[in-house]
């Protein structure tokens, strides 16, 4: 059986509305040696119906499973996966056209003298697009993803990396982060100029949906614990991690904006003042002008 160069692994939930933009993207893309995982996490939508309407693709291949959440199924997937290099995609979110080939060209002109290859992530939040943060070759990418965090939909990571490395099934928010700072504590990453992945930022993220202080402690303790780890804390200042902390509280704070949890939403903006540092000032004066006016 021919290995294809990479394996695509693509969760899926209850998302049949959003789930061809993400596929047909993949059905785009002009470098033709992969496969496509469709890890079906215990849909009850109309998924199923959805994905018979691709039984023709070849490359594609659907797994379902009972629902174990995100991380189960990027886990399964992982299992599953036959090729050289795995990539990630969410079922809303897309490649854009090229970004296989892009991918493959970066690995070869580098003559795999890196770990992982990464290519950049654009923001789609309704009209605007937003390019996100490019890491800089050449010096240590650690710190930078501490600085500047990014998603994992851009990058290509080999296989033996993946199986070392599981997902948490215990705990999903900042899973991506905990995850890419324990691989990149012990391998390299080579940054590929531009943007060819699109993710679409909407309220129905799973980052958008909890309200719980409790989670926001666990998502803090997770932080601690990540920058706790063997090979992060020499190499990553500590400026960067109370940046970290800031961001939780002030993306909490946020959240209960929006929902009028104005009382609870102040707090969560002290909270992240106490710990700013001048880096943080323009986050926490916007937030702390959306309190302003929503109060």
């Amino acid at each position: 059986m021919q290995v294809p160069y990479f394996s695509i692994i693509l969760p899926t939930f209850n998302r049949a509305p959003l789930l061809p933009r993400a596929i047909d993207s993949v059905l785009r893309q002009d470098f033709p040696d992969w496969e496509l995982l469709v890890i079906d996490d215990g849909s009850t939508d109309d998924t199923q119906r959805l994905l018979k309407e691709y039984a023709s693709e070849g490359r594609l291949r659907v797994i379902q499973q009972e629902n174990r959440q995100l991380n189960g199924a990027r886990n399964r997937g992982i299992t599953e996966m036959r090729g050289e290099y795995g990539c990630f995609l969410d079922d809303d979110d897309e490649f854009l056209d090229g970004h296989l080939a892009k991918l493959r060209r970066g690995i070869d002109d580098d003559g795999r003298a890196h770990d992982l290859y990464r290519s950049g992530e654009i923001l789609q939040r309704g009209a605007q697009r937003i390019f996100g943060h490019n890491y800089q070759n050449g010096t240590d990418i650690l710190p930078q993803y501490w600085k500047h965090s990014t998603g994992l939909f851009g990058t290509a990571i080999p296989r033996h990396i993946l199986r070392e490395n599981p997902f948490n099934e215990r705990h999903l928010l900042l899973d991506d982060f905990v995850w890419l700072n324990r691989v990149l504590s012990k391998h390299s990453l080579y940054q590929l100029p531009g943007h060819s992945v699109l993710v679409h930022q909407h309220p129905r993220q799973r980052s958008n949906t909890y309200l719980d202080e409790s989670l926001l402690h666990k998502n803090l303790d997770q932080l601690r614990r990540a920058y706790g780890q063997p090979g992060v804390a020499n190499r990553v200042p500590k400026a960067h991690y109370q940046s970290q902390v800031v961001h939780q509280y002030l993306h909490f704070c946020r959240k209960l904006i929006r929902e009028r949890k104005l009382s609870l939403a102040g707090k969560m903006w002290w909270q992240g003042v106490r710990r700013a540092g001048r880096n943080d000032l323009k986050d926490v004066v916007k937030t702390g002008i959306k309190l302003l006016i929503r109060g």
